[in-house]
């Protein structure tokens, strides 16, 4: 998590229950901890909410770590909210999301930097990182 290194990291889940059942084990496990082959990753997010007006306004980094298929619903869902130079990549990365990102944000993807990466394990989680 980037929340350990400075970042301000709020998570947006698309359900209510997710949200809900998210803050919970974060908060009876102080955080969230990210075991890799060599190291130990813990953070805090700032924000847990299904509501995208309360995670993604402030964020640099928008990553939709869902299924492909969700990502049109989602950039939908968070384009009234994004600022202008945001970056927001998706994960599974399936081919054409910059054209899938303009087809959603419309005009304002010109002012956006949208791209696709790796394809880790399946989540359902959105994460929005602000660097001071």
């Amino acid at each position: 998590m980037f929340a350990d290194q400075g970042a301000t990291v709020n998570l947006f889940f698309s359900f209510e229950e997710e949200a809900k059942n998210f803050a919970v084990g974060c908060k009876a496990n102080d955080g969230v901890t990210v075991e890799a082959k060599n190291e130990i990753f813990k953070g805090k997010p700032n924000v847990i909410t299904h509501l995208p007006e309360l995670a993604i306004p402030d964020a640099d980094i928008v990553l939709m770590i869902v299924p492909a298929f969700a990502h049109e619903s989602i950039c939908r869902q968070i384009a009234p909210f994004l600022k202008q130079g945001a970056f927001v990549g998706a994960i599974p990365g399936p081919g054409a999301f910059d054209l899938l990102a303009k087809h959603t944000l419309g005009d304002t993807v010109a002012e956006k930097v949208c791209a696709s990466r790796c394809r880790p394990s399946f989540a359902c989680m959105h994460a929005c990182i602000t660097y001071a």
